[in-house]
C-alpha cells in the first residue's frame, strides 16, 4: 500500500514536469511608457520586446546603509555629525518622562540629545541614556555585505 503511494507520486510528479516550458512561448509585450508623462524616460525595447522603467524604483548600486560621511549641509542642519563619536563628551543626563543627555564636542558647543538622535560622523544613533552613560550605536557593513552593530559608550566624567 505505501508503496502503491509512493509510485502514485513519482508518475504524478514526472506528469507535472513534462508540462510545456512557458519560455517556449512567444514574449509579451512591454508595457507601454505613456508619452504624456514628462518624467518617464525612453526606455527602448531589446530584441526580446522587454523595456526597463527605473521610475519609482530603487537604486540597485546604491548601499543600505550610508557609507559615506556627512556633506557641509549635514553639518549645518546638525553640527553633531560633523565629529567622530569618540570626539564628543558626556557632560550631563536629565531624567524625566524622557532621558535626555548634555553632548560637548570639540569647539565647545553643548547639545541635548536623547534617544534616536543622530550622533557622530558614521550615522550613529543614541540607542541608551542611563545615569552615567551614553550608548551610541552605529551600523555598517563590512567586506562581506554582513551587518556589523557597533555600540559606544560615553561616560560621564565623575570630576567634571
Amino acid at each position: 500500500m505505501v508503496m502503491t503511494r509512493a509510485c502514485v507520486a513519482v508518475v504524478v510528479v514526472l506528469c507535472a514536469c513534462e508540462q510545456a516550458d512557458p519560455r517556449a512561448e512567444a514574449p509579451a509585450p512591454a508595457p507601454a511608457v505613456s508619452a504624456a508623462s514628462p518624467t518617464a524616460p525612453e526606455a527602448a525595447p531589446s530584441q526580446d520586446g522587454w523595456a526597463y522603467n527605473p521610475i519609482g524604483k530603487r537604486d540597485p548600486y546604491r548601499p543600505f546603509f550610508p557609507t559615506e560621511p556627512p556633506g557641509p549641509d549635514a553639518c549645518q542642519q546638525d553640527p553633531l555629525q560633523c565629529f567622530a563619536v569618540e570626539q564628543l563628551a558626556l557632560r550631563g543626563v536629565v531624567w524625566g518622562e524622557r532621558p535626555r543627555a548634555l553632548l560637548e564636542d570639540p569647539s565647545g558647543g553643548s547639545h541635548v540629545v536623547e534617544i534616536g538622535s543622530y550622533v557622530g560622523n558614521s550615522w550613529g544613533r543614541v540607542t541608551h541614556i542611563e545615569s552615567g552613560s551614553v550608548v551610541v550605536t552605529e551600523e555598517y557593513l563590512d567586506g562581506h555585505e554582513a551587518l556589523v552593530v557597533h555600540p559606544i559608550r560615553l561616560r560621564l566624567d565623575p570630576l567634571g
